[in-house]
Order: C-alpha cells, then structure tokens, then sequence
C-alpha cells in the first residue's frame, strides 16, 4: 500500500485514487485523524496535480460515513 501510495497519480484519476486510498486506510484500522492527515499529506506530495483541501474534504468525509455504517 505504501508503494501506491508514493507512486501517485495524475489528472484524471485522482478523485478515484484517492477514494480507494482512503478506504484502503480504513480497512486496516487506521484513525480517522490519521487518515486525513495521511489523504493530505499524500494529495499534497503524490497527486499531480493535487486537489483542492475542499475535494479532498469531500473524500474523507464521504469514506468516514461509509465506513461507519460498516459498509465496505
């Protein structure tokens, strides 16, 4: 995971990229604090070009509610 991580991605891709990252993140039991750290950290360094903090809001936002209804 931290191999796609550092790989990135590029326009086009990147709502999708991220999404699955995230959800990957989840899935291993990580802390929704940590995720969004991470899913900036990694749309500010990997993601060319990155999104915008609201895009990347949305994503966390929308992953954090699925994941709460146990939902993968």
């Amino acid at each position: 995971m931290l191999d796609e991580m550092v790989t990135g991605t590029a326009q086009g891709n990147r709502n999708a990229w991220l999404t699955k990252i995230a959800g990957r993140m989840f899935g291993v039991g990580a802390d929704p604090k940590t995720v969004y750290n991470m899913l900036s950290v990694i749309n500010d360094s990997f993601v060319d070009p990155a999104l915008p903090s609201k895009e990347v809001n949305v994503i966390f936002q929308s992953i954090l509610k699925r994941e709460s209804k146990g939902v993968h």
